[in-house]
């Protein structure tokens, strides 16, 4: 059965990064050309050796009231030991630089900008007014703890996943953040008969029933009390399969890409506590 679920609804600003992961990007039924095409694409990006590569994100700007957003190129172009220079532009722009490939094409552009020719590349997108750290920090432990979940998952399924991605979602509106991580701290409501009975009527039960269940605004959009601080999921299961003959274990090119963003999550967690004691913010 094919579902298809909107995982930004409940965000009022969604800043949006999509991993791809594995380090085979092609089906074994594939022709012969496209999986040599494929095995290219991996070997000349950061698939091939860390089973991750960043393919695109959009990341809101409270000062510019807009998103800013970094196409699939720049992943593409990241080396392995750029990784966390990307994945810090995500989470928190004043900790990223410019890569070696947006280096290149800035020197490129300069030196040809008097010479007739083709259009020079795009130089490195603005950089985002960042998250407060005291709301960022609880969200990224969480996503860490998360991807420990999904690294025990995935060690015991006997499947391949093939282009499939790890998409994190996270607010990117400092005042909503800041609401959604509260109501994850409250706690749950009594139960309708916590106070020993069912006083008020049934009409007045459904007329209660029908407003707890309502997860929308009058405009359709999600109601401020269903917003999320975050949210991260496998997706893209079109090409994931059982074993084949003479196959055994778990996807290990998924399990690297899933151990390779955990590492980096918390390489990037450890840089920001230092930020944060050091009161740069």
């Amino acid at each position: 059965m094919l579902v298809l679920e909107n995982l930004t609804y409940r965000f009022l600003r969604p800043n949006v990064l999509d991993i791809k992961l594995g380090t085979q990007l092609f089906d074994e039924d594939a022709s012969d050309d496209k999986k040599a095409r494929m095995l290219r694409a991996a070997q000349s990006s950061t698939s091939g050796r860390a089973g991750i590569r960043l393919t695109g994100f959009q990341v809101w700007d409270a000062a510019s009231q807009s998103y800013v957003q970094t196409p699939k190129p720049f992943g593409r172009a990241l080396t392995v030991d750029e990784l966390p220079l990307g994945l810090a532009r995500f989470f928190y722009p004043p900790l990223s630089s410019p890569t070696s490939a947006e280096l290149a094409s800035s020197a490129s552009s300069s030196s040809s900008s008097a010479a007739p020719g083709p259009a020079p590349a795009p130089s490195p997108s603005p950089s985002p007014a960042p998250l407060p750290l005291e709301l960022l920090l609880p969200v990224m432990r969480t996503l860490v703890r998360r991807l420990d979940d999904l690294v025990a998952l995935w060690s015991t399924l006997p499947l391949r996943m093939r282009g499939g991605s790890l998409l994190i979602v996270v607010e990117g509106d400092p005042t909503a953040l800041e609401a959604a991580l509260l109501r994850t701290q409250e706690p749950d409501p009594p139960s309708p008969d916590a106070d020993g009975g069912e006083e008020g009527g049934e009409e007045g039960d459904e007329d209660d029933d029908a407003e707890s269940v309502s997860t929308t605004d009058g405009e359709g959009n999600a109601a401020e009390r269903t917003r999320q601080a975050f949210e991260m999921r496998v997706i893209d299961f079109a090409h994931t399969r059982g074993l084949l003959p003479g196959e055994e274990g778990p996807d290990e090119g998924v399990l690297l890409g899933l151990r390779t963003t955990k590492g980096l999550l918390e390489d990037l967690v450890q840089k920001l506590v230092a930020e944060q004691k050091a009161g740069r913010q």
